[in-house]
């Protein structure tokens, strides 16, 4: 008989198509995926993902457990705000973090999983399933750190003082993705010493031959211009604002010469449109609101300088799937005060990449994509010392969701 595995996750921007089609072809982190595929296939699995509001562009209005094609373990949604009165106002988060609770607990009650994988936007409800729930083992996964979880360890409030309980639940394992964030004085100060603790960098997919080019805004690029890439969520911490402003300022340095694609949405999108549209400059920008992830790849091969500005960290999947494919990259230095990509340091040499600080990137990036489009060698040279990186430090997704499986398998 199968062991029975709870899986529990917030609902991630990339689920959402596949959810409310109800076919499976799920897009976004393949962390995420990934790791549901073979859950799905390896354990008899539950999967719960709730609603927080903040990022999902499906905002289920009531709860409720699904089948999709191409997994076979049912799936409950659980809403968020929206079961709540609009009066209620700024407390319907605090009554969703209740509710929310109260299900995944009356569902592992009646489901009696062997193993609790419940990430961050859980953490709660995970630490009480670890501290009073003696028939399961309770997997605890970090996908990086957010600020909240470093201001919880200094602040007072009430809500920081539940994440800071919670973060010392005797958890039979944490997972922690490594993404630059800082996570290893994280990690010493917040957690439980009884905890084991596996930190791991993510996989890239495996690039088999020649990858073709068949997105059709793809295909529109400008062949005889240097295509910039910029590939993520549009959020402000991800330096898209910085981005286009410097990207612009190039364009004025070597006009007709630069081009931009920027791949993703989030809530600055239309920001960023309207700022490209105010300077007159849609025809230099290129906007992909989402690809999958072979379409994914076409874009890194269309792009001449793949750019980071990512002020959370540069370790993350779209920045190891750039190093793997060989990109020209442009990312920022290391913030040590935070110990933010203190270990990207370490990893990457400086003459893999190209780095710039926090404070001053706004000019440094302009002038790095002039001097790397009028200087080809140079690219090609950052694109070899970053291959040699890739191939020593980089491991394939089999690989590395296998080593995940494993981790949960040790808990039998």
């Amino acid at each position: 008989m199968k062991k029975k595995v709870l899986y529990v996750a917030r609902l991630f921007s990339g689920l959402e198509v596949s959810l409310s089609s109800r076919d499976w072809n799920p897009t976004g982190v393949p962390t995420i995926y990934k790791v549901i595929n073979e859950i799905d296939k390896e354990f008899n699995t539950r999967f719960i993902f709730t609603a927080k509001d903040y990022e999902e562009e499906f905002f289920p209005v009531r709860s409720e457990t699904i089948y999709v094609n191409k997994l076979k373990s049912p799936i409950t949604i659980i809403a968020g705000i929206a079961v709540f009165p609009v009066w209620i106002g700024k407390y319907r988060k605090y009554l969703r973090e209740i509710y929310q609770s109260l299900y995944i607990i009356a569902i592992a009650i009646k489901f009696q999983p062997d193993v609790i994988y419940i990430g961050n936007a859980n953490i709660w409800t995970g630490a009480i399933l670890s501290k009073f729930n003696n028939r399961s083992k309770v997997v605890f996964r970090v996908m990086g750190l957010y600020q909240a979880m470093r201001e919880a360890l200094t602040e007072n409030n009430i809500w920081y003082k539940i994440l800071r309980w919670s973060y010392k639940a005797p958890f039979s394992a944490v997972i922690v993705t490594q993404d630059g964030t800082g996570v290893e004085p994280w990690i010493d100060s917040a957690l439980n010493k009884t905890a084991p603790v596996h930190i791991m960098l993510n996989g890239v997919p495996t690039i088999e031959g020649n990858t073709s080019i068949s997105h059709t805004d793809l295909l529109g690029l400008p062949k005889d211009n240097t295509i910039v890439l910029f590939l993520g969520r549009l959020e402000p911490e991800k330096g898209c604002f910085e981005f286009v402003n410097q990207f612009l300022r190039a364009e004025s340095v070597i006009p007709n010469k630069i081009h931009a694609l920027i791949v993703g949405s989030g809530r600055s999108e239309q920001d960023i449109r309207n700022m490209v549209i105010e300077k007159n400059a849609s025809d230099r920008v290129t906007f992909i609101k989402r690809l999958d992830h072979s379409q994914v790849l076409e874009a890194h091969k269309c792009a001449d300088i793949y750019v980071s500005l990512n002020k959370r960290g540069n370790l993350s999947n779209a920045n190891l799937e750039a190093m793997a494919l060989g990109q020209c990259i442009v990312m920022l230095e290391s913030q040590p005060k935070l110990s933010i990509d203190s270990i990207t340091d370490s990893l990457i040499p400086k003459q893999a990449v190209l780095r710039g600080s926090l404070e001053n990137n706004i000019s440094e990036l302009k002038d790095a994509i002039v001097m790397l489009h009028n200087n080809p060698e140079i690219r090609e040279k950052m694109k070899k010392n970053i291959r040699k990186v890739s191939d020593k430090i980089l491991k394939s997704w089999d690989e590395r969701i296998s080593h995940e499986i494993k981790i949960l398998k040790s808990m039998f």
